[in-house]
């Protein structure tokens, strides 16, 4: 048993929203993918518990520490970075492809009272309703972190994301709502 521990004294709710992703590299080695509420993507040697690389997927400012009375600006904002649906991997590629949520907001310290029906989170946060949000789609190098492509979306990226054998990417389609889940894709008699 064993854990590596991305964000230590995290003051900002930049917890793990994503499960994270279990899987062997083109060379063999045993990897864990995760990506963050803290707009991170890490990738952690199974064997030696250590730290490979880390990679910014949306924008990060002032991310450390920890909220204060009168607010302190920050990117990710309240939704986080990497949120429901974590990275996935191509053999194929040998890529990690992941969706992000890029956006700012000022979190402030203190009591906040229940008022329904925004969401209650506990603490005093405030977002700027001018700030911009948008999200990305990323393709790393599963050795190095490194942004093969990435593409800029006009909202959020909350679904999953699902690389083929064919060179392929999937992502879901803007049906009008929020979409939580990702593309599955089977394997039949060996054939995807």
């Amino acid at each position: 048993m064993w854990y590596y521990q991305l964000d230590p004294n995290d003051g900002f709710d930049y917890d793990l929203a994503a499960a994270p992703l279990l899987f062997n590299d083109r060379a063999g080695r045993r990897r864990v993918a995760v990506g963050s509420k803290n707009g991170f993507v890490y990738l952690i040697d199974r064997e030696s518990h250590r730290l490979v690389w880390k990679t910014a997927v949306i924008t990060i400012k002032h991310a450390a520490g920890e909220p204060v009375a009168n607010g302190v600006y920050t990117c990710p904002g309240e939704f986080g970075g990497v949120q429901w649906n974590g990275p996935t991997y191509s053999p194929t590629t040998d890529q990690v492809y992941v969706g992000s949520v890029d956006r700012c907001a000022t979190f402030s310290s203190g009591s906040q009272r229940y008022e329904p029906p925004p969401v209650y989170l506990g603490t005093a946060a405030s977002f700027k309703s001018d700030d911009a949000h948008s999200g990305w789609v990323y393709e790393l190098t599963a050795s190095g972190g490194e942004p093969v492509w990435h593409y800029h979306a006009d909202s959020p990226v909350l679904s999953g994301a699902t690389p083929t054998a064919g060179g392929t990417l999937f992502r879901n389609q803007n049906l009008g709502v929020s979409m939580g889940g990702g593309v599955i894709t089977y394997l039949v008699s060996g054939t995807e």
